[in-house]
This record gives C-alpha cells, structure tokens and sequence, in this order.
C-alpha cells in the first residue's frame, strides 16, 4: 500500500499537537522488539511507517513526594496511538482514566500535625511521548531512549481523610481541585533473542503534585493544603520483559523503583 509523504509527515505532529498529557511506565521502541505490520512504504526510507494500537495498565503502589512526608498511589488505565518511523522512532499518545487516586501528606493545622489523605474522583489522562532506537547492533542488543510527559488536569475530590475522620464531598466548601503531572526521561538496553526482550534501564523524572481543600465545622474553616511539590527522587530505574508470540503483537511487563513502587502491563498490535 502506498502513501503519499506528506500525510505520513503530519500524522505524528498531528498526534504531538492533539495530545498534552503526563507519564510513568517507560515506552520500549517497537523496533528494539521487532514488531512488524504493514509497512507503508515511500522512495525516502525514513516513510517507512507503521500505526499502532495498545492497552496499558499501570499500578502506582508509592511514589514518595519530597515535601509533607507524602505519597501518591492509584490505578491509571490508558489505550495507546503508535506510530512508527523507520523501525527506529516510536511517536505515540495515550488517554485514558486515573482511578483510585490519593493523596497522602502530614499536614500542620493550628500548630497540630495530621495526616492528612485527598481520596480523588476518577480524571481523564492524556499523554505525549517519543521512543528511539540511538544504537542497534546485528545480535540484537539495542541502546533506546524514551520521553514522556503525562497529566490528569482538573481533578476533584470525593473525600478528605484528617487521621481517622472522613470529610465527604458535600463537606468541603472549597476545593480548588487538584493538580498531578509528570515527565520522565529514560535510557537502557534491551537485547532480543527469539520470542523474547529483556530490558532494563535509568529515568530521569520530575513531576508537580498539588491539592487543597477546605472543610467547614461550627463555622471555623480549616484548610489542609499539599502544597505543589514533585518526586522525592529524580532518578529511578526500571526493568521489563517483553514477549512476541505473533510478528504483529506484543505483551510487556513492566516493574519500577526508586522513584516508585510501580507495576505496568500492556498490549500492543500494530497494523
């Protein structure tokens, strides 16, 4: 089948301009795993494309924030847009939805300390990245890079927990909503050998988390606030095995640490 260059061209700025959202578990380029589809072809090698369609889910046992002693734990889901360029670059986008997400922090209330946990409504994700092969060898050993960036935007409370005391939504007379975004930068090596690719690496990460809420009891207002703050640690590292039992379809399994505890499993078929 053939295309001509220029919708080739726009797909993946098209996809980069459509999408702005947040990120965790890292993108492994579908030319390190030797995926295939259909190929697109054009005279200029770097036309060679492939489309992509994967199911991501992603479990956030702890990530420490650096600020209040806090932490951010939940589920994100999200269904994933590939599209690959010559056997080497991976643009692709995701949306989906956060659930299950809290927020925990010690809070300082009128010279008292708290613990404080915002229990958050389910949010639409969206999110941007691009994953490349930077060094290829004939046996199978790939050097690869992944840039992601990830945000739940607007997102809204359906409790706050003060120790052991539950504040309902119907209870807070001020909720400015609540902020979570990350980006990360990764590299590692991954080595294919058959059916199967391992994998494991660095990432660079940074994030913004932040949430306030206000609660009315015999007229006095308290706020309990996670001022906006990010990852305890900005380097962590992950590891990952990624299985082909059909040229066009991938399973990955996914764990990182340092920055997180964190567990991802995903899918992927390209067309």
């Amino acid at each position: 089948m053939r295309l001509s260059v220029l919708p080739l061209a726009l797909l993946p700025i098209i996809a980069v301009l459509s999408f702005s959202a947040n990120a965790e578990p890292v993108m492994l380029p579908s030319g390190a795993i030797g995926i295939k589809g259909t190929v697109y072809e054009e005279r200029a090698s770097w036309a060679r494309a492939r489309v992509g369609l994967g199911i991501q889910g992603n479990v956030i046992d702890n990530s420490e924030l650096r600020d209040q002693n806090g932490e951010v734990e939940g589920d994100i889901g999200t269904v994933k847009i590939i599209y690959s360029v010559a056997d080497r670059v991976d643009l692709y986008a995701d949306f989906g939805v956060a659930s299950g997400m809290e927020y925990s922090a010690e809070q300082t209330v009128k010279n008292v300390t708290r613990d404080v946990t915002f229990a958050m409504s389910d949010e639409t994700v969206l999110g941007v990245g691009i994953a490349v092969v930077l060094y290829q060898e004939d046996n199978g050993l790939s050097l690869n890079a992944d840039l992601k960036y990830r945000k739940i935007q607007d997102m809204d409370y359906d409790s706050v927990t003060v120790d052991e005391t539950t504040y309902s939504r119907n209870q807070l007379t001020d909720t400015s909503g609540a902020v979570y975004e990350q980006w990360h930068a990764a590299l590692g090596l991954s080595y294919q050998f058959g059916m199967l690719t391992p994998y494991a690496g660095i990432k660079f990460v940074g994030g913004d988390y932040s949430a306030m809420a206000t609660e009315t009891v015999t007229s006095s207002h308290t706020t309990y606030e996670l001022r906006p703050t990010g990852n305890d640690s900005r380097v962590g590292a992950y590891a990952g095995l990624t299985l082909l039992p059909a040229e066009r379809l991938a399973i990955d399994i996914q764990g990182r640490v340092i920055d997180e505890e964190a567990f991802s499993a995903s899918l992927t078929f390209m067309f």
